[in-house]
């Protein structure tokens, strides 16, 4: 029996990999032509090395901003749930942070499973469009809310990150982009942040509604339309009709792969109906389409699956999200423990069938077994390993220009040797905040990617050298 290895010792065998691959250049061919000798990974000898170092110091950095973002919102947070119980919303949970720095909803008493957690009156939803709008398009139905002359969403448009506290992929500075090291990645970014320029300017095909003529009155900066924007990502939820919302206090639920806790809709004295659109096939959904319009009394819930004690934290499922899906689309880590953990399966971008178009989650991998023929693991195993030292290999060529891209993302006063204290302006700080966010937390993702990438070469080889034994 196979004993399986930690993540500590993953991640330490990957840097020790990565710094044999500086040592012998002759493995630079092996991105080229295929390795035909397998060789069987062997655990670390030490858990410590410089490589290590550096990733403590990207997890430290993180949670730097993390706990900055945190103690921001701390005032505001309880603003924001006195405003909902005042308006109708009931809530068995505080704004709080969880056992990582992060902002999150935390139980304030036992409840047991079909309990409500969190009732917030629809009226107090911000409605923002169809389901199929893209995220900018979103951005600017809730700029429009944010900007309005008689705003009603102040306490929870207050609760908000700022802007230097949020990171998706339109929000990516471009002058990072080799730090993602796999062109995949590189082509997804550059593909929504054109689109993010279109819908910024006006020019986006089949646009519905601008921001010019949203806000004629209001100078939306690229800055303000890219937090927007990951606002509407990472927070907006699905209501009655497909229309999407973002909805106070259940939006401040942080994303666990293995929660059960439900979103739901529920409306006072009325039905839902379902409503085939076309002809439907075994497996298709069917849409769930209000019988009469929506009326005070409506609510979206979220509601307790299984019994949660006094200081748990309440999260909800984003979905079987992949790290790179968890970092470009919803702007936080993956994080875990175990060989059954999110973190250990394959980033999206390195499926075999990957396909860009698909919605976070759906991108699947099928882990081959001898069941699926010696011939299928072995060709398999051969793609891992290449995609695998290609990207140790990226890395360790690129590490000068890392170094250069890091330091250009900040502001153009910025000289070496400067110091976080020594930046003049606001503006010139945001954005040396965002850049060391952005850079740490591209590099952890693409470490993660590398560790799922090395646990399934590991696997695929112990495979064939077991015969099918389970490790």
């Amino acid at each position: 029996m196979k004993r399986k290895l930690t993540a500590t010792e993953l991640s330490s065998r990957i840097f020790k990999q990565k710094f044999a691959v500086h040592q012998a250049p002759d493995r630079s061919h092996t991105r080229h032509k295929a390795k035909k000798k397998l060789v069987t990974c062997t655990p670390p000898q030490s858990k410590f090395s410089s490589h290590s170092i550096v990733s403590m110091y990207l997890q430290l950095l993180l949670s730097l901003c993390l706990c900055i973002g945190a103690s921001a919102g701390v005032g505001s947070d309880q603003k924001l749930l006195d405003w909902a119980l005042k308006n109708g919303g009931k809530a068995n949970v505080k704004l709080g942070t969880n056992s990582q720095g992060q902002r999150g909803l935390i139980a304030t008493k036992k409840v047991r499973a079909g309990d409500v957690l969190v009732s917030i009156p629809l009226p107090l939803a911000i409605p923002l469009g169809s389901g199929s709008l893209t995220s900018p398009e979103l951005a600017i139905h809730m700029l429009k809310e944010k900007h309005a002359h008689a705003p009603r969403f102040s306490p929870y448009f207050d609760a908000l990150p700022e802007k230097n506290d949020v990171i998706c992929a339109e929000a990516i500075p471009r002058v990072l982009m080799p730090l993602l090291h796999r062109k995949e990645l590189v082509e997804l970014v550059e593909t929504k942040q054109k689109w993010f320029d279109q819908v910024l300017n006006g020019s986006a095909p089949g646009l519905e509604l601008t921001l010019r003529s949203a806000l004629p009155e209001i100078v939306v900066t690229e800055e303000d339309f890219k937090w927007a924007t990951c606002m509407v990502t990472s927070r907006s939820l699905s209501g009655p009709g497909g229309t999407m919302y973002l909805v106070p206090v259940i939006d401040m639920a942080n994303h666990a792969a293995d929660s059960t806790n439900e979103v739901r809709f529920r409306e006072k004295d009325k039905k839902m109906e379902l409503v085939a659109k076309s002809p439907l096939k075994a497996g298709d959904e069917m849409e769930l389409v209000a019988k009469s319009p929506l009326k005070a009394g409506d609510e979206m819930e979220l509601v307790a699956k299984s019994p949660l004690k006094a200081g748990d934290e309440v999260t909800i499922s984003y979905g079987a999200l992949r790290s790179d899906e968890a970092t470009l689309i919803y702007g936080f880590t993956l994080q875990g423990e175990g060989s059954l953990s999110p973190i250990y399966k394959l980033c999206a971008v390195d499926c075999p069938e990957y396909d860009p178009a698909l919605p976070p989650g759906h991108n699947v991998h099928q882990q081959y077994n001898l069941d699926d023929g010696e011939e299928a693991v072995r060709q398999e195993l051969d793609r891992v390993h290449r995609r695998y030292a290609s990207s140790l290999l990226s890395a360790e060529h690129e590490e000068n220009d890392r170094y250069n891209a890091v330091q250009w993302c900040k502001d153009a006063t910025w000289v070496p040797g400067m110091h976080l204290a020594d930046l003049e302006t606001e503006a010139e700080i945001e954005r040396d905040l965002i850049c060391d966010k952005a850079s740490a937390q591209i590099d952890q993702m693409i470490q993660l990617c590398n560790t799922a990438l090395e646990w399934e070469e590991y696997r695929l080889q112990q495979l064939l050298s077991s015969g099918g034994e389970e490790l």
